[in-house]
């Protein structure tokens, strides 16, 4: 596994039980730490099986919390969120909420779809980038086209569409380097 892979594969981790974490805080106030912090991650699907790597991930994460002003300890082992703590579990409820109306939750992957049609079907290259840009792609490189949900029907149907399957790949990518203008452009956190 590459370096960029496991990076990615830890940070996403951090960031679900670290998310989860704030969210508990914010929709119960101050809890039981770690035992209801645990009880609401088995809640939700979250910690399943290793019940003592979780507890361990846990007070990691709430540590890390406190140590960005985002929850303080409470005597008997209680836990609570800060005024900073409850901004950030709002943006977390807002986002959420953005995210079921939408319909879509971005699962930190990218799409990318690369093509290398000839020149003689210039027509055809237009189109198809005319096509990726109403539907919201960004232009990566100069045949490098970017979005951040799934459209692997909408790219099938197109190469089909404009007869040019061999010439056109679809990709997902979990770890793009460089990414924050993307993720700025699409409305990605």
């Amino acid at each position: 596994m590459g370096k960029l892979e496991s990076e990615f594969r830890l940070e996403r981790r951090k960031g679900y039980v670290r998310d989860g974490l704030l969210l508990a805080l914010g929709v119960s106030g101050a809890v039981l730490f770690p035992a209801v912090a645990l009880a609401t991650f088995q809640i939700i699907g979250i910690a399943n099986r290793n019940k003592n790597k979780y507890r361990y991930q846990i007070k990691t994460v709430a540590s890390r919390l406190a140590n960005r002003g985002l929850v303080r300890f409470k005597k008997k082992g209680f836990i609570e969120l800060t005024e900073a703590g409850q901004q950030e579990f709002h943006r977390l409820e807002q986002e959420m909420m953005l995210r079921s109306r939408v319909g879509r939750w971005w699962d930190k992957r990218w799409r990318m779809v690369i093509f290398d049609i000839p020149e003689r079907y210039r027509k055809i290259r237009d189109k198809l980038r005319a096509t990726l840009q109403s539907y919201g792609f960004r232009q990566l490189q100069e045949s490098v086209w970017i979005f951040p949900y799934d459209c692997e029907d909408v790219v099938t149907l197109l190469k089909a569409d404009l007869g040019v399957a061999g010439s056109v790949l679809y990709a997902i990518v979990e770890k793009l380097e460089n990414d924050s203008h993307l993720k700025q452009e699409f409305g990605l956190r």
